[in-house]
C-alpha cells in the first residue's frame, strides 16, 4: 500500500512541475524510504505552495466562495418560503374545518362563497409564489452567468496566468 501511496505521490509531483531536491548520499535501504517519502512530502509542499500562487487558482477559490455564499442565501430564501406555504395552508385548513363543523345548512350557503374565496386567495397566492421563483431562478441565472462571463473573461483557455484572454463570442 505504501509503495503505491508513494508512485501516486511521485506522478503528481512529477506532474505539477515540483523539483526533487538531489539524493544525498544513500543511507540504509530502511531509512531510505523514510528519506524518500520525506523528499516527497518536501516537494508536495513546494508544488502546494506554487500552485496557490497561480492566479487562476485563486480565482478558482474566490468564485467557489462567491457560489456557495449565493447558494446558502437561497437556500435560506426557499426554506423561508417553504415555511411560509406551510403556515399558509395549516391557516386554510384551520379555516375549512371550522366551516365543515358548522351546521349543514349554513355550510350549504358558505360553502360555495368560501370556495371562491379559496380559490382566490390560492390563485393569488400561486401567482405570488410563482413571481418569487421566477425572481429566484431568474437571480440564479444571472449568478451563473455572472460566474460564466468571469470565468472567460479571465485567464486564457490553458490557464496559464501569461496566456492571452479568451475572447467572447
Amino acid at each position: 500500500m505504501k509503495f503505491w501511496v508513494v508512485l501516486v505521490a511521485a506522478t503528481l509531483l512529477a506532474g505539477c512541475g515540483a523539483e526533487l531536491p538531489p539524493p544525498e548520499a544513500a543511507p540504509p535501504p530502511g531509512s531510505r524510504i523514510w528519506g524518500y517519502l520525506g523528499v516527497l512530502g518536501e516537494a508536495a509542499e513546494n508544488a502546494t505552495a506554487r500552485l496557490r500562487g497561480v492566479p487562476l487558482v485563486q480565482k478558482l477559490q474566490v468564485l467557489a466562495r462567491e457560489l456557495g455564499s449565493q447558494a446558502s442565501a437561497l437556500s435560506e430564501r426557499l426554506r423561508a418560503e417553504a415555511w411560509e406555504a406551510r403556515s399558509r395552508a395549516w391557516e386554510y385548513g384551520s379555516e375549512a374545518r371550522s366551516a365543515l363543523e358548522q351546521s349543514w345548512g349554513e355550510l350549504k350557503n358558505r360553502g360555495a362563497a368560501y370556495g371562491r374565496k379559496l380559490r382566490k386567495r390560492l390563485n393569488r397566492d400561486g401567482e405570488e409564489l410563482r413571481r418569487r421563483w421566477d425572481a429566484y431562478s431568474q437571480a440564479i441565472g444571472d449568478g451563473v452567468a455572472s460566474l460564466r462571463r468571469s470565468w472567460r473573461g479571465g485567464e486564457g483557455v490553458s490557464g496559464d496566468p501569461g496566456a492571452p484572454p479568451v475572447a467572447e463570442s
